[in-house]
């Protein structure tokens, strides 16, 4: 036996139950992200975890340049946010936004599960992701654009209510 098959032999396991599953793994390309005999890290991966999924997801490396904010979480590695091989949700993630984004940042999850009036963006499906960039931004807080801009995108539309049109 050659290839992912002799890896499927012991590790089977690997895709069971998976909606999503990583394109390396769903092509039987296990060697792209491990070694079959031997590694210095851990599960066999040929590559440091960070160095192993930025061979391939190099558009997240270039936005992690010189001046960047990047998410403590992507400097530390990948999988504290996402499954290596596949997972039920989207993006290979662990848990959808903004479940996942709130494990980690509890306080604003407290504040808007308490607050009686909440933003919009804060209750739709993925609505952290609405504003932020996930990995790693040349803006502060790890906005998509501009403060002013995200702001502008919504709220700089005008609503025609029964008494005229109305700022947003």
């Amino acid at each position: 036996r050659v290839g992912a098959a002799l890896c499927t032999d012991c590790h089977d396991e690997v895709t069971k139950d998976l909606l999503f599953v990583h394109g390396p793994v769903a092509v039987g390309a296990c060697t792209a992200c491990h070694q079959p005999h031997a590694s210095n890290h851990a599960h066999l991966l040929a590559r440091e975890e960070k160095e192993a999924c930025l061979q391939c997801h190099s558009a997240i490396q270039e936005r992690m340049g010189p001046g960047a904010h990047v998410h403590r979480p992507v400097g530390d590695g990948c999988l504290a946010c996402h499954k290596g091989h596949g997972a039920k949700n989207k993006l290979m993630l662990t848990l959808e936004a903004p479940g996942l984004c709130v494990d980690c940042h509890d306080k604003i999850g407290e504040l808007v599960s308490e607050g009686t009036v909440k933003h919009s963006p804060m209750t739709a499906k993925g609505s952290c992701l609405i504003c932020h960039d996930a990995h790693a931004s040349p803006f502060e807080k790890m906005l998509v654009k501009p403060a002013m801009e995200v702001c502008l995108a919504c709220h700089g539309t005008e609503v025609t209510s029964a008494s005229g049109k109305v700022a947003n």
